[in-house]
């Protein structure tokens, strides 16, 4: 799913923004066919440092901005020549552009997985296929 950024003049209730989050996720589930899963927009609107902290413990950036680190595409070429394995879900967090350009950047022996069905660090039952890579490349 998309992340849909919604700014307010203060003012409003809290009843009156959480039926416009869930009017908003609704529609953007039906429009484009994603699953309805996503983590809880009240931490987003309510705790933006803490929510960005907890991104960066992920390996993921919430802003393009210094304070929240480099972005992966620009570390990859520091990865080692070792094997890898590069497992993304297919409803990503990270746009595709940037997926692809990491993947680019990541120096061989590769192999990349994409989950379907799955958001980011969600195996949805692949843990046989993984360990199984992991018995086979290391």
């Amino acid at each position: 799913m998309p992340l849909v950024r919604i700014d307010m003049w203060p003012g409003r209730s809290r009843e009156v923004k959480d039926t416009m989050i869930r009017n908003v996720t609704k529609a953007v589930v039906e429009s484009i066919g994603c699953p309805p899963e996503f983590p809880d927009v009240a931490m987003w609107r309510d705790h933006p440092v803490a929510s960005r902290a907890a991104l960066r413990l992920l390996g993921l950036r919430a802003y393009n901005s210094p304070d929240c680190g480099p972005s992966p595409a620009d570390v990859a070429a520091r990865l080692g020549s070792f094997p890898k394995l590069l497992v993304f879900g297919e409803w990503e967090v990270a746009p595709p552009e940037e997926i692809d350009r990491f993947i680019e950047r990541v120096a061989p022996p590769k192999e990349t997985l994409t989950v379907a069905g799955a958001w980011h660090a969600d195996l949805k039952g692949r843990e046989a296929e993984i360990r199984e890579w992991f018995e086979r490349s290391l």
